[in-house]
């Protein structure tokens, strides 16, 4: 069984204060757009780079997420919380990573495919740390990442991806984009990247794997419901 990064003391004793704090967090996250449209600060979150390029010169897939997305951003503490006292889904990614860009149209599709109202997202870009492998076979944190990020691999445990390249499966990093099914304060299973096929995230997937994924994210999905 795979080791815990960090404790959890007094889950289920603050677990009805937390689960109480996050309902009102998201209705009032929901009351402050216009009913039937998606957060905006996301969609221009990601429009920001179309038609952008990367320093080795690749050009980003334009994102252009519908006006009615289901994404709904999360604090650092406000994931935490969902993880330990929600059901739902929640997505972990950020606009500068090319595979979370080829699937976040494709999660937004599957989730009104499967009538799930709310995808929960958050940008992790600059919280994750930067471990390494020593000579003498000791992982070592070059870069620290934030206490809510200890706090979110120590809530996915075994639905965090491995951290590649330190030969420890107890080590855990998250890898994006990372798609979460959540029931009643559990992970219960997870999806990264796209689809095995899909080698060049900077081309659009084909018809075969666009559905190939939104097949995934559907399964996914209905777990969570």
């Amino acid at each position: 069984m795979q080791s815990r990064l960090v404790s959890r003391p007094n889950r289920f004793t603050h677990r009805a204060i937390a689960s109480a704090v996050l309902a009102a967090t998201l209705v009032l996250g929901a009351c402050s757009s216009t009913e039937g449209s998606g957060d905006t600060a996301i969609t221009e979150e990601y429009a920001d780079l179309n038609g952008a390029t990367t320093s080795s010169g690749q050009q980003y897939l334009d994102v252009n997420l519908e006006d009615d997305h289901v994404f709904t951003a999360l604090s650092e503490d406000e994931a935490v919380d969902f993880l330990r006292t929600g059901t739902g889904v929640i997505y972990f990614g950020f606009p500068e990573c090319p595979w979370c860009r080829a699937a976040m149209p494709v999660m937004d599709e599957a989730a009104k495919n499967v009538d799930l109202e709310q995808i929960q997202y958050l940008n992790v870009l600059d919280i994750r740390d930067t471990r390494s492998l020593s000579e003498d076979g000791t992982v070592v944190i070059e870069e620290p990442g934030t206490d809510a990020h200890a706090d979110i691999l120590a809530e996915l445990g075994d639905f965090a991806p491995e951290y590649e390249g330190l030969d420890d499966p107890t080590q855990r990093r998250i890898y994006v984009p990372l798609v979460v099914a959540v029931k009643d304060g559990e992970a219960i299973d997870s999806h990264v990247s796209t689809v095995a096929s899909h080698a060049d995230p900077f081309e659009p997937m084909t018809d075969e794997q666009h559905a190939e994924l939104v097949g995934i994210y559907e399964d996914l999905f209905t777990q969570a419901q």
